[in-house]
């Protein structure tokens, strides 16, 4: 009689996936190539058994699609599998290798994440793409018009005055071919800003949407970026047995080199499983100043009921689209079309508290609000603000 596959490892790829099948006696059963179109036939005509994985490119999605036919589907992180590899790479020795690693009673496994998860990451990927095109343009200008001696100060501001010096015609600095050459990277630099905000108001809808992201934004220095970030990356807290596995997990923890009875510690390794957003959970949070934190969460508190009492619809309604379309500094781009559907919501709205709560604790109201309201012409709701924040 054959013996039934009990457990198999499969080694991805693009195109040509090898498997690598024992049996429970640990007897190897099967070594066999598949095809990408062969992959799911294959596995529906086996009896579940244990499949084993790494966690790489497209494992999430095939760990769901095979576990839809009834296999138990394990991740495992690929430098803990590269130790039971026993001879020179290739796809045979992985997928052995894999076969091997998933039976270990101490390994450590990710959880697979749903389709939500993975747009959300998604969503956050492009965003870093935008944010990193958005520092490369401006760097380019920058260095660019330094050449002609004109210069600006660090921040949204400086990028404002050299976009005035070169998109003004009058200004002699700057060559006419200079010029016509650097416009283009300006107008793509403005494009790249809306699909900044565009995407930062995409996370804020899910952040609203999920009682999970909102309460991590509960923790001081923690907003929606990094609360729907943390949300995606982590398919199951319960897979962590504490805080502190979490933020070993995150890096929190110092490099160890130590060997025979004597602990040598070095700086903290700060190494998130991706990339920057999640910085802002990095060694930093532990050294600032709570006092001052919570002196100003409730400076902050008191500003929104002064506000949720003393503004209108109207004027709520121009202080949130400023905060959307004037955050690079172009304040009257795409204005009045977001205006008519900003305000049609807060009206809509149960509680003006929760309408004007992400707002105003996410943005700075006497550099960017205040300033934003004056170059919209809107100067006396201006003074009214600057009225209500605290000296």
């Amino acid at each position: 009689m054959k013996q039934q596959i009990a457990v198999i490892g499969l080694d991805l790829a693009k195109s040509v996936f090898q498997v690598h099948g024992i049996g429970d006696d640990g007897e190897v059963i099967t070594r066999r190539k598949l095809s990408r179109s062969r992959l799911l036939e294959y596995f529906g005509r086996l009896k579940p058994c244990l499949v084993g994985m790494e966690a790489c490119a497209t494992a999430h999605h095939w760990a769901r699609e095979i576990g839809a036919l009834g296999h138990e589907v394990k991740l495992m992180p690929p430098q803990y599998v590269k130790p039971y590899v026993k001879s020179q790479k290739n796809d045979m020795a992985d997928a052995e290798a894999i076969c091997e690693a998933v039976t270990r009673p101490n390994m450590r496994f990710v959880p697979v994440k749903t389709l939500e998860q993975q747009a959300l990451l998604v969503l956050h990927g492009v965003r870093d793409q935008w944010v990193r095109l958005s520092t490369r343009l401006i760097n380019t200008l920058r260095g660019h018009l330094a050449e002609f001696g004109i210069v600006a100060a660090k921040g949204r501001m400086g990028v404002e005055a050299i976009l005035a010096v070169l998109l003004n015609d009058e200004d002699e600095r700057l060559p006419d071919l200079a010029r016509e050459s650097l416009i283009p990277l300006a107008h793509e630099l403005g494009i790249v800003k809306r699909q900044i905000v565009e995407a930062d108001r995409k996370i804020a809808k899910v952040h609203k949407a999920s009682p999970a992201s909102r309460c991590l934004e509960t923790i001081p220095g923690i907003g929606p970026v990094i609360a729907t970030r943390v949300i995606a990356e982590v398919a199951d807290p319960g897979s962590f047995k504490s805080g502190r596995a979490f933020s070993a997990w995150i890096g929190l923890v110092p490099k160890q080199h130590s060997s025979g009875g004597r602990d040598k510690l070095g700086h903290i390794t700060k190494n998130p499983p991706q990339d920057n957003d999640t910085k802002g959970l990095g060694t930093d949070y532990f050294d600032r100043d709570w006092e001052k934190i919570k002196e100003h969460q409730q400076i902050t508190q008191n500003l929104i009921k002064d506000i949720a009492a003393n503004l209108s619809d109207e004027e709520i309604s121009d202080i949130e689209v400023l905060f959307y379309v004037g955050r690079g500094g172009e304040f009257g781009e795409h204005y009045e079309a977001m205006l008519a559907e900003t305000l049609a919501k807060h009206k809509k709205a149960k509680s003006r508290w929760e309408s004007i709560y992400h707002i105003m604790t996410k943005t700075s109201l006497l550099n960017n609000v205040i300033a934003g309201l004056k170059s919209v012409g809107q100067p006396s709701l201006a003074s009214k603000l600057q009225a209500m924040w605290p000296n």
